[in-house]
């Protein structure tokens, strides 16, 4: 098994399949991930091939991607049976992907290991801080979600701030993501505390 050709194949079939991708998790957003797993893997530990082979398909079989997870979810190990890919790596990389969605904070797959906690704080930590802020209007334009309603306030972009993204600093599970997260919780505070106050004018 040569691992750098897996993932240089790996990068090279997402960035294909994602290439179209508008709601946010496209092909940067990914290419995001894979470092910030990098990154906090050179402090924490963890295996760096399962951790970036799992980064790189983290979102193929997403629920909010595909209508059919099982199925994509068969697709990506046949792909990693094809490239020799261990059967035990194999269902530690399945076991990661299904531990990063969110879920309204109630997934039942738990982060256990130390790679299912680095790729989740990863995925997340590209949720918040500015680049958070621009993906979550843009996942919102996408759905037709209205930026905000003062009427109706659920299910709009302004909302999802504080049903999800100003949470996930209190979630994350590495102190290397939490260190990471602290500045971009900032930044998001900063920019709901100014957009609310231009509503108000």
């Amino acid at each position: 098994m040569n691992k750098s050709k897996i993932i240089t194949a790996a990068e090279k079939w997402m960035q294909t399949h994602f290439e179209n991708e508008s709601t946010g998790h496209d092909w940067a957003h990914i290419k995001r991930v894979q470092k910030l797993s990098k990154k906090i893997q050179a402090t924490e530990g963890g295996d760096t091939f399962t951790i970036e082979l799992a980064a790189l398909f983290h979102d193929y079989s997403d629920t909010k991607l595909t209508n059919n997870p099982a199925e994509a979810t068969k697709t990506l190990i046949t792909w990693m049976e094809q490239q020799e890919v261990p059967s035990d790596v194999i269902n530690q990389i399945i076991r990661i992907i299904q531990s990063v969605s969110f879920k309204q904070g109630n997934n039942p797959i738990q982060a256990v290991t130390i790679e299912e906690k680095i790729v989740q704080d990863a995925d997340r930590l590209d949720a918040i801080g500015a680049i958070g802020i621009a993906r979550a209007f843009t996942y919102g334009g996408a759905h037709n979600r209205e930026i905000v309603n003062l009427n109706n306030p659920q299910d709009t972009t302004l909302q999802h701030f504080y049903d999800k993204l100003l949470l996930i600093e209190a979630q994350l599970k590495t102190p290397t993501a939490k260190k990471l997260a602290k500045e971009r919780q900032e930044i998001m505070q900063d920019f709901i505390h100014a957009l609310e106050q231009e509503l108000k004018t």
